[in-house]
């Protein structure tokens, strides 16, 4: 068998193939990296909390459907603060909200279900909007994060959402941060807690709520809780500090 001779490589050929082999180890690199970050966030859970204290008063709240707040809502952004005073009532999904006292509105009742909003202002025409979120940007400049805020305006998680939190010493929420559906994270801490008492004795909703993100800060300064027991037309009230 006849060998033939070996020729060498010209530099310029060299040169060509070491890059080639540099932008194809660079390429699998970058898509080992990407296929490593969408495993993570593909198993990043949501919250799940275990405790049995908590379980049981999770519960209790969760059972809560029918409740109304008063109160006040002090909204910081970018060094600035305004205060509304809120009446919140809630009925299953359906909601209505009195706004007074502030941000330039006047007196503004906002009600009705999640995807439908009806805005009263004064003897201005009533105006229809889309849902809460629609609502806040439209009179306060930013959305809320509205389908959030009715769970933790009760001091609970909302569902399905990643986060972490912290107990106070009687294992309610103490802090608590969650990432929101549109992907914003947000700090939270209750304090204040209120007892209920009547028919849903032993529950306790937070009588002060901050939720905090890059920018914007909530406080719900609580003045007071009404929710009726189950079948009945009483409430069982109980007052927060002023």
């Amino acid at each position: 068998m006849q060998w033939n001779a070996w020729t060498p490589v010209p530099p310029s050929k060299r040169a060509w193939f070491y890059l080639l082999s540099s932008w194809q180890a660079v390429a699998r690199t970058c898509a080992l990296a990407a296929l490593l970050l969408l495993t993570g966030c593909a198993t990043q859970a949501p919250l799940v909390i275990d405790d049995p204290d908590w379980l049981r008063h999770q519960d209790a709240i969760a059972a809560v459907h029918d409740w109304e707040l008063s109160g006040r809502l002090v909204v910081r952004q970018n060094g600035e603060a305004d205060s509304v005073n809120i009446n919140w009532m809630q009925q299953g999904e359906v909601f209505d909200l009195r706004l007074f006292g502030s941000f330039g509105l006047g007196a503004v009742r906002v009600h009705g279900l999640p995807r439908r909003v009806t805005v009263e202002r004064g003897n201005d025409a009533p105006v229809t909007l889309p849902g809460l979120g629609a609502v806040t940007q439209e009179y306060f400049g930013y959305e809320f994060p509205t389908a959030e805020l009715l769970y933790w305006i009760r001091g609970l998680p909302a569902p399905g959402l990643r986060g972490s939190n912290t107990f106070d010493m009687n294992r309610m929420l103490a802090t608590l941060r969650q990432v929101d559906a549109s992907g914003v994270e947000w700090t939270l801490s209750f304090d204040n807690y209120i007892e209920l008492e009547g028919e849903v004795a032993m529950a306790y909703l937070p009588g002060r709520i901050s939720a905090r993100r890059e920018g914007l800060e909530l406080r719900f300064l609580v003045n007071g809780w009404r929710v009726p027991p189950p079948g009945g037309e009483a409430v069982a009230e109980s007052k927060g500090a002023e």
